[in-house]
């Protein structure tokens, strides 16, 4: 399994990379957690919060691992506004 992160994160955002899930992207504004999303590259989907991620998405072609990415820090960004 090989995972990598394709994407900008915005400001003080972290990744980390967890052999259950995938890779967990964590919002921090201020040095304050804000929320989490998980990316799981194998199954080409995410979820809100750190949780294995239980459908297949639709993500293919070339830059898939890009858009990915984008629309997970979309998605979280959203949740939190």
């Amino acid at each position: 399994m090989s995972w990598s992160i394709q994407a900008v994160l915005p400001g003080e955002w972290t990744f980390e990379v967890c052999r259950t899930y995938g890779v967990i992207l964590t919002a921090v504004v201020g040095g304050r957690q804000q929320g989490s999303v998980t990316v799981d590259e194998d199954k080409r989907s995410f979820a809100l919060g750190i949780a294995p991620v239980r459908t297949r998405g639709a993500y293919s072609g070339r830059g898939w691992k890009a858009s990915l990415y984008q629309d997970a820090v979309k998605s979280l960004q959203e949740a939190l506004s």
